[in-house]
């Protein structure tokens, strides 16, 4: 027969764990609403709550980003959003394109026509320009540079991580 406490219903070894939780509640100190303020969260997998930049989770990001975009040249946009897609939101992989075309690693074309083609128009010429940035993402091309793997290890660096990826900043290490 397990210990069942009477007023739960639940093992006491479990009501145990859950009353001493409800006592560190009711030792925690009071929230006084003049020193509060309001905390703005910026939400990417690569930012730790507390604001600081997770380095080594960034520099993972770009390069698995690099390496699709190595592997399929000239790819859309919208394409690379489609493969780390649930991994990543659509915008979130957009940022780390923007952060590689930064770091000049690849190079974002966007395709442009000459004219509006119609049945009975000549041909339209059709060239691919840098991308401002406003076009859709099935229009924006990405083009990766010759030397892409050598300028993110420029920008990696040699960097010694001092902690682990899942680490927080209580760990001590």
């Amino acid at each position: 027969e397990p210990d069942i406490c009477p007023d739960s219903g639940v093992k006491r070894s479990s009501a145990k764990f859950v009353s001493s939780g409800l006592r560190k509640i009711k030792k925690a100190a009071p929230i006084e609403t003049k020193s509060k303020c309001n905390l703005n969260v910026c939400v990417r997998p690569w930012i730790r709550i507390n604001g600081t930049l997770n380095r080594r989770v960034l520099d993972k990001f770009l390069s698995s980003v690099l390496g699709h975009i190595m592997v399929v040249p000239l790819g859309s946009l919208k394409m690379v959003q489609d493969r780390f897609t649930p991994a990543f939101q659509p915008h979130h992989t957009r940022e780390l394109v923007e952060i590689l075309a930064e770091i000049n690693c690849i190079k974002m074309m966007a395709v442009s026509n000459s004219h509006k083609s119609t049945l009975f128009s000549k041909p339209t010429q059709v060239s691919l320009v840098p991308a401002t940035g406003l076009e859709s993402e099935e229009a924006i091309l990405l083009e990766p540079d010759s030397m892409a793997v050598s300028r993110l290890a420029c920008f990696i660096g040699d960097t010694a991580y001092r902690k682990d990826i899942y680490s927080t900043d209580s760990d001590k290490s």
